[in-house]
């Protein structure tokens, strides 16, 4: 039986390589390391921390199984490159390869070679890649004017008796600037969240653009200056009183109804917008049936009349309102119509 692209399910928990799932590929190992026999186990056996979980293939499961068992090994893992290695090797990616599997293989954790490369996702490695691979789990430091060996152990959460012991280092733990030594054991903190933007207690509308002179009164009547929703006022008057535009702009929306619910226009009933030239836009709602006299994409002037007040309940586009008034919104700047 050929055992091309065959792939198998195990788990390994060692020391060095931590505790995970992962798929081999059979062809993968043999091309990998250039071996008619890869990690042969002399033992010819699993220890009992290396599982087989479950077979992708059971064409031939006894065949299978002895081929795991003679092939695969953890302690074959950590013979790559030598058990007792102090320097860095490189390893170039090969198709199938994972990252977990290249960190069993050389006797290292997953992070040791993402800290070593800079890889901030080991689910896409592609093949062709040339890995620095530590001699040890831990991290790389190039000794910089100012480091101790102790504040090298602190900045990486690491012994300094054991970094003095990987790299031969003198008993005092003298380094020198520009020296590269190994931190085994050692680990990069990962990087603090951003801070939230701040939260913002106005309306989404309340924007920075002061309108201040900028707009006239869009109607007249009573203007009660309560804030309402989305940075509106509402100013009562009898219904068919004139609604004006409040500054120069382009007419962007007109919603007209028949609609006599207050659901109608999403509480707005009869609406149209004006979008003016400092960037801001202006909403005038509960208009009465019959009275535009704008259109969509229509140049509006200050004071000209676009509109008629409506709002009486009941009747086609009044909307969510309880008599005859306008409900006025400034969108994207102050309102100079509040008064609290």
């Amino acid at each position: 039986m050929s055992l091309e692209s065959q792939g198998f399910l195990f788990a390994v928990d060692s020391t060095a390589g931590g505790s995970y799932v992962e798929e081999v590929y059979v062809d993968a190992l043999v091309d990998n390391y250039n071996e008619a026999i890869p990690f042969v186990s002399s033992q010819g056996i699993l220890p009992e921390e290396f599982g087989v979980l479950e077979f992708l293939e059971l064409e031939d499961e006894d065949f299978s199984k002895n081929f795991i068992s003679g092939h695969l090994s953890p302690t074959n893992f950590l013979n790559v490159g030598g058990a007792n290695r102090r320097t860095v090797v490189q390893h170039t990616v090969k198709e199938g390869e994972t990252m977990s599997f290249i960190a069993a293989s050389y006797g290292v954790n997953v992070d040791t070679i993402q800290w070593a490369n800079k890889v901030s996702n080991p689910d896409l490695l592609s093949p062709g890649t040339v890995l620095d691979i530590l001699p040890a789990s831990g991290v790389a430091h190039i000794v910089k004017s100012g480091d101790t060996i102790d504040s090298i152990a602190k900045k990486y959460r690491a012994d300094s008796t054991s970094i003095i012991a990987f790299n031969a280092l003198p008993a005092d733990g003298q380094v020198k600037t520009g020296e590269f030594i190994i931190v085994p054991g050692g680990s990069i903190a990962p990087p603090p969240p951003p801070p939230a933007a701040p939260r913002s207690t106005a309306s989404s509308f309340a924007q920075n653009i002061s309108t201040s002179g900028y707009f006239i009164a869009p109607t007249t009547g009573r203007n009660f200056g309560r804030r309402h929703a989305n940075n509106g006022v509402d100013i009562a008057n009898s219904c068919g009183t004139s609604i004006y535009a409040a500054a120069d702009g382009t007419v962007t929306k007109v919603y007209l109804t028949e609609d006599k619910t207050r659901r109608a226009g999403g509480g707005y009933g009869n609406n149209i917008i004006v979008k003016h030239q400092n960037g801001t836009e202006t909403l005038y709602a509960h208009i009465l049936k019959g009275t535009v006299s704008v259109s969509l994409g229509e140049a509006v002037a200050k004071g000209q009349q676009v509109a008629s007040i409506g709002g009486k309940p009941g009747t086609p586009g009044a909307g969510r309102s309880t008599g005859c008034h306008l409900h006025f919104e400034v969108h994207g700047g102050s309102n100079p119509f509040l008064r609290r």
